[in-house]
């Protein structure tokens, strides 16, 4: 949450776990309430995050399931 700070207000945050150990495998999604500060997340790519490198891109939407 601090990492993003002062540019949008953010709605979930999911870190990847193996399923297995809990350890987590370095990769997550934020998802922000509104899609205005995309761009300004984005140009974070390459600031260091806990000591290494983040790297930040654009997501796609799931296609809906159509039953």
């Amino acid at each position: 949450y601090k990492f993003f700070e002062g540019i949008g207000e953010i709605a979930n945050v999911r870190w990847l776990t193996d399923k297995e150990t809990g350890d987590f495998k370095g990769c997550g999604f934020v998802e922000f309430t509104s899609e205005d500060p995309i761009d300004e997340v984005v140009k974070k790519n390459g600031e260091d995050l806990m000591g290494r490198p983040v790297r930040l891109d654009y997501s796609t939407p799931k296609p809906k399931k159509e039953w």
